[in-house]
């Protein structure tokens, strides 16, 4: 076993098998203890079981042990209901969150070893292209939240995306016209008491919610609508964020202006470089230097000390933020690294020409005004490549999920049939019954069933195929999908999480999130 994600996998796979009522397994101390049925299994076919996964495993010593899964004797020994009451509580979740600001790998590595560690954290996977992390955890002895502070903690922040708690929703609201705690206080209550809410948490300080519901007895137009019917404006959350985050623009932006400050600046001070150090060798020749207002400082000097200024300033000021994160938190990163090599570099030369010039020196030093604008030019043009780089991986991802339409004509009948009001509203605010009117050459909003209309559609996102798929009343429609030639009007059958594309685009993620074994022991 090298990971947590070895003992999630030993513990479910053995933990399922008919007749075994607990599975625990170490990694630290590279043990196991299963308590099953003697009748249905022998500690051999056990060991032979986690030999099938990959893992070498070997039974050790076996012990006869009360357990008695199916009554509540209040009799049974205690060691019998402590095993039957911990196994009833434990109970395995998994919840995606984003984290952002993860510069290599080494973050990566950072946050799985603390959150690994963490009480009740089965395993967790960290995918630095997507800015996301997958946690397995026991919801009996941590939760999604907890977690997710657990990460903030470390200097990254991060945000929960989808938890699969009981199978449950979530949704991202922003709220305005919130002005104090007895606001988020009333909001909180009054969506609380609708049928179907879970839970509901409001922040004053974002002007946001998160909502968790049964998609079956309420959706999130619902939700939204309560909410406003407090008189406040509410709105979902805009999912362009997440394509935003996937192609890492602000990422790409903020490096690429810091190593065009940086090559702004470090041409010329290679310029320096060359004619005064290496041409007329000034450094090592005092009677060559040119002298600047006093003695001590030379015009080589003064020219390195303004260039190198801005650059340490402005260029590396992204370094500066991260830098000083890691270290808040107990750590050490590249950026720290890099912070230390400018900052003593400059510092330094700042100080022994501040002393040449009090003291009267009849030369002026050696300086290192030369390394700010050096080493944030090529580390500085190292993470716009890496973000740019990124971005490029998560192409096929992010035109996937441009396939899905932002909008629905969301169409409302009378008794007799007839359509009485159209509207647009939000894809994410589409609900199961809802019937969506689809016009020639749009997406197709959510996946359903045709009620009215005929009509062709493009499904090669799904089939492959560019011939059109003839479309008409009981058909099956895919969201996403390109109505071609006619008007249809379809009935929502899956929508959110729930729909086709949707649940593509989170296999995408799950495959290129996850790890491979590297490794058996």
């Amino acid at each position: 076993m090298t990971c947590h994600s070895c003992v999630a996998i030993i513990e479910e796979n053995i933990g399922k098998r008919p007749g075994v009522y607990h599975v625990q397994v170490s990694l630290a101390e590279k043990k196991g203890w299963v308590i099953y049925d003697p009748q249905k299994w022998t500690s051999e076919q056990l060991a032979e079981m986690i030999d099938d996964m990959g893992f070498d495993a070997t039974s050790v010593s076996t012990k006869d042990t009360i357990f008695e899964p199916d009554k509540d004797d209040e009799t049974s020994s205690s060691a019998s209901t402590n095993i039957a009451d911990s196994d009833e509580k434990r109970q395995l979740k998994k919840c995606a969150l984003s984290v952002e600001k993860m510069a290599s790998a080494t973050c990566a590595a950072s946050i799985e070893k603390s959150i690994s560690e963490l009480k009740g954290v089965q395993s967790i996977n960290v995918a630095v292209m997507f800015s996301k992390a997958d946690v397995v955890y026991d919801s009996a002895l941590i939760s999604a939240d907890e977690i997710r502070d657990s990460i903030r903690d470390l200097g990254y922040p991060s945000q929960i995306l989808d938890d699969t708690e009981n199978g449950y929703s979530k949704i991202d609201l922003l709220i305005s016209g919130m002005t104090c705690a007895s606001c988020v206080s009333r909001i909180e209550n009054h969506v609380s008491t609708l049928r179907g809410v879970v839970s509901c948490s409001v922040a004053l300080t974002t002007s946001s919610a998160i909502v968790e519901f049964s998609p079956e007895m309420v959706g999130p137009r619902d939700i939204i609508e309560w909410i406003q019917s407090l008189g406040f404006s509410t709105e979902l959350a805009s999912r362009e964020n997440r394509l935003k985050k996937l192609g890492h623009a602000e990422e790409i932006s903020k490096w690429r202006t810091s190593f065009l400050i940086s090559l702004f600046f470090g041409i010329p001070t290679l310029g320096v470089m060359i004619y005064f150090h290496w041409i007329v060798q000034a450094p090592m020749h005092p009677e060559k230097q040119v002298h600047i207002f006093t003695r001590g400082l030379s015009l080589d000097n003064l020219i390195l000390f303004v260039l190198a200024t801005p650059v340490q300033i402005f260029g590396g000021r992204y370094f500066y933020v991260r830098s000083w994160k890691a270290i808040r938190h107990g750590s050490a990163n590249m950026d720290v690294l890099i912070v230390l090599a400018t900052s003593i570099a400059y510092i330094y030369s700042v100080v022994i020409i501040l002393v040449a010039i009090i003291l009267h020196w009849s030369y002026s030093p050696m300086t290192f005004f030369d390394v700010p604008p050096m080493l944030m030019v090529f580390i500085s043009l190292g993470r716009w490549m890496e973000y740019k780089a990124k971005g490029q991986t998560s192409e096929a991802l992010t035109k996937l999920m441009s396939l899905q339409a932002k909008v629905a004509l969301l169409i409302t009948k009378d008794k007799e049939g007839n359509i009485i009001s159209e509207r647009r509203i939000e894809i994410e605010l589409v609900q199961r019954g809802d019937l969506i009117k689809v016009l020639p050459g749009e997406n197709i909003a959510v996946d359903g069933v045709v009620v009215e209309g005929s009509s062709s559609a493009n499904e090669s996102f799904i089939t492959g195929e560019n011939m059109p798929v003839v479309k008409i009343p009981g058909n099956h429609v895919i969201g996403g999908s390109v109505n071609q030639t006619g008007l249809l009007i379809i009935e929502a059958t899956r929508v959110g999480q729930d729909s086709t594309l949707s649940q593509i685009v989170r296999l995408v993620e799950e495959a290129q999130t996850s790890k491979v074994v590297e490794s058996f022991i």
